[in-house]
């Protein structure tokens, strides 16, 4: 469980370093997700014949879904308690309808730490534990929704 104090670190880091350019930050997540995960790219059909990390970095498709993700992400953030409800109709989607297993939430948020690692010095310390702590939030919050869906 993240502390309210690891949530007001987290949203101001979110503001600061990512909310400027989800579609940028969206985008790499997902390419390094597909390199790093071949498997996770399967559950994406739109994107399954994207072979190479230049096709990848070059399909509009896959940008736009980027922003997609960080937009929603971006708002369950915000949310702090309220995050179930805010994640409700994307357990949904994601578990009936895209058939997306729980360990692809897994899979993005440590691949969003990596990244935001590597692009953003202020990314350490206290930060980096608050944000990995409130992801971690994100994770639990939908493998709880997952069961109730």
């Amino acid at each position: 469980m993240a502390s309210a104090a690891q949530w007001d670190t987290t949203l101001k880091f979110w503001e600061a370093h990512v909310a400027g350019d989800l579609k940028k930050h969206g985008h790499e997540a997902l390419v390094r997700l597909f390199l790093k995960n071949k498997g996770s790219q399967k559950h994406f059909p739109k994107f399954k014949d994207l072979a190479s990390e230049a096709e990848m970095r070059g399909s509009d498709g896959l940008k736009n879904h980027g922003e997609t993700v960080f937009t929603a992400l971006g708002k369950a953030l915000q949310q702090r308690d309220g995050i179930a409800n805010e994640l409700r109709p994307l357990a949904v989607t994601h578990s009936q309808n895209h058939k997306i297993p729980l360990e692809e939430f897994e899979n993005i948020c440590e691949v969003i730490d990596v990244y935001l690692a590597e692009i953003c010095p202020d990314y350490a310390g206290e930060t980096r534990t608050s944000v990995k702590a409130v992801l971690d939030v994100f994770v639990q919050s939908m493998k709880k929704l997952y069961g109730e869906v």
